[in-house]
């Protein structure tokens, strides 16, 4: 009679062997975050490397030009780094969301490789190529600004201008200005470390809230510039507040300082790190814990699909 009448054959199916079915197929060939259970969160293993390297690159070069001209031709303005430097993180991070994330920082990628949001060689490739950006903005800069054209009142060698760029942690205070005669530090290397350490650490869990499980890259990209100025102000003090190994080396390789460089890296890669065990594997793991099942949970309304 269907076929006199000419009415399709109507085949009826259960509702949940066909989710079942398109979750599988869905999840054939994706990465952690599938298994996860992470529906909608970003998945950075699936785009073409070539673009993330690209991305990442063009980003970091970006943040690099803004943070070191900034520091030079603006370093007497305490509040202009903080605010460059975190308006800078957000528009790449914005720009580049839905393609490598906007890491922009080492710290931040090795805190998606320990979270299981990043492999191996992507996360190598994609370090690399920040400390590449990084130095080569730097001697880019080094040739735009010549010889520095700051005059030290005592007579001394003024630093050049990619020096000025270069985090170091600040001397001591003595009545309000820098203690000159005994050249101490205001903080010890292990202090430093903990600061850049847990701001980085702040960086990182940010980025993991906002780009990876947010939809908007530029609302996320918003929220990291936020917390990245913030770190800032409050650890340029007593670290020079650089929360970024790429930030720290380029200048320090363009410029050949190396004081204290190591506590811009173990600080910033352990809290990073920690960042990613714990929002990757316990904060942020899987979505669907909420869910009830078994027999508390509701029947799906219409047990059967047309």
């Amino acid at each position: 009679m269907d076929n006199v009448l000419q009415n399709p054959t109507v085949e009826y199916r259960a509702t949940g062997q066909i989710e079942a079915t398109e979750t599988a197929t869905r999840g054939q060939g994706s990465t952690s975050t599938r298994e996860l259970g992470v529906e909608n969160e970003l998945d950075l293993n699936r785009p073409p490397m070539v673009r993330q390297l690209v991305s990442e690159f063009i980003g970091v070069f970006g943040l690099m030009l803004v943070v070191v001209s900034v520091s030079y031709l603006m370093g007497g303005m305490q509040i202009a780094q903080p605010l460059a430097y975190g308006m800078a993180v957000a528009a790449m991070v914005a720009t580049f969301g839905t393609i490598s994330g906007g890491q922009l920082n080492p710290a931040v990628t090795l805190g998606l490789l320990v979270g299981g949001r990043l492999s191996v060689v992507r996360a190598g490739l994609i370090i690399v190529m920040q400390l590449t950006a990084a130095v080569l903005a730097c001697l880019m800069l080094k040739a735009v600004f010549g010889k520095t054209e700051i005059v030290q009142i005592d007579g001394t060698d003024p630093p050049t201008p990619i020096q000025t760029a270069v985090p170091a942690i600040p001397l001591r205070t003595v009545g309000g200005q820098p203690d000159m005669t005994n050249k101490e530090p205001r903080v010890t290397n292990a202090k430093a470390m903990l600061v850049e350490g847990t701001l980085a650490f702040l960086w990182v869990t940010t980025f993991y809230g906002v780009m990876l499980r947010g939809r908007s890259t530029v609302a996320g990209g918003i929220a990291v510039g936020l917390v990245v100025s913030a770190g800032v102000f409050a650890g340029m003090y007593l670290t020079g507040g650089a929360l970024n190994p790429a930030r720290a080396f380029g200048p320090s390789m363009v410029a050949g300082e190396w004081t204290n460089h190591a506590v811009y890296w173990i600080g910033p890669l352990v809290g990073g790190a920690l960042a990613g065990l714990i929002c990757g594997w316990v904060l942020f793991r899987d979505d669907n814990d909420a869910m009830p099942d078994g027999d508390d949970a509701e029947p799906a309304l219409g047990s059967y699909s047309r």
